[in-house]
């Protein structure tokens, strides 16, 4: 039979040829394929752990870094918590002896707000004696011009006014 110009049996020769020549060699590289296939994913394998292990690496390295980093930013808080203390207790020191020169000049302050007082209560004191003593003394020079114009200074004298004895006598 013939079948567009060739023979069925050259076409199914051509077909058996095709089918036993893949089908010899894929039972003669069965092994070499087998071998090449589990080769080619062991490599795809090793391929993915090795990226795993290089992530792995990558974030322990910046673990360490991001530890380092921390580590000297706490050497760093730690130094200035302990300047800070430091400071702190200057200041406390600083603090306590400018309250003593306070509680000093109040006490100071007092003493001085005491003496004023008793200063301006003598002052008054003496203001008051001062002023007493300028009236007796303007009172006793009136008097004095008073009696140099008007008393007689001869103890007999019957013209006398007033009476001897009389001057500043309430009574007359």
């Amino acid at each position: 039979m013939m079948i567009m110009g060739f023979d069925l049996m050259q076409i199914i020769g051509y077909f058996v040829a095709v089918i036993s020549g893949g089908g010899i060699s894929g039972i003669i590289f069965y092994k070499y394929n087998k071998k090449n296939v589990i080769a080619d994913s062991k490599n795809k394998e090793n391929t993915a752990y090795q990226g795993f292990i290089d992530t792995i690496e990558r974030q322990q390295n910046l673990l360490q870094t991001s530890n380092e980093t921390y580590e000297k930013i706490f050497l760093q808080k730690d130094k200035m918590v302990n300047d800070m203390s430091e400071l702190t207790k200057s200041y406390r020191i600083q603090l306590d002896e400018n309250s003593r020169r306070i509680e000093f000049l109040t006490q100071e302050q007092e003493k001085m707000k005491k003496e004023n007082n008793k200063s301006n209560l003598d002052n008054a004191e003496l203001t008051r004696k001062i002023k007493g003593l300028q009236m007796t003394m303007k009172r006793e020079i009136s008097e004095k011009k008073n009696a140099q114009k008007y008393i007689c200074t001869i103890e007999d004298c019957k013209l006398r006014k007033p009476p001897l004895g009389t001057i500043g006598n309430e009574q007359e």
